[in-house]
């Protein structure tokens, strides 16, 4: 990614003004720990970058227009990624199942059809082992930028 100062001034506008959206959203990661908390805010706003660098060279309107539905799969990405580590110990199986079948849905429309995700009952038994949701947030990220990569 390019730093703040590299990018053109319109581009830093916008994701200055998608990253606020984020971070004044307390819904995407409100029943983690603060923790785990910044750490998904930190793939959101690295995933939002790109989404609004993408955007380079557009005219406001044609930028949003682009962005709309990358931007409300990120904010959901991020609810349900939040809500299934922190109380995923306390739903049902098939709250659970809804949950990451959306955080796969909604990864695939940020980085790309064909991402590898781990089965959920893996994700599961790494949090009822102690696993801090960030940690398993930060393997999840690094997963999904190393399978959009490639």
């Amino acid at each position: 990614m390019d730093t703040e100062e590299d990018q053109n001034p319109l581009i830093s506008k916008r994701v200055r003004r998608v990253q606020e959206s984020i971070m004044g959203n307390e819904a995407l990661g409100g029943s983690l720990d603060d923790s785990s908390a910044n750490e998904l805010l930190s793939l959101g706003l690295k995933s939002a970058e790109g989404i609004v660098s993408s955007t380079d060279g557009m005219d406001d309107e044609t930028a949003e227009l682009s962005m709309a539905d990358r931007l409300k799969a990120l904010h959901k990405l991020m609810r349900h990624l939040g809500r299934l580590l922190g109380e995923g110990n306390n739903l049902d199986t098939e709250g659970r199942l809804w949950l990451w079948d959306s955080v796969q849905k909604q990864a695939s429309l940020l980085y790309g059809d064909g991402l590898h995700f781990p089965p959920l009952e893996d994700v599961m038994r790494r949090l009822s082992q102690g696993e801090s949701p960030g940690r398993i947030i930060a393997s999840l990220r690094d997963m999904f930028e190393k399978q959009s990569n490639q």
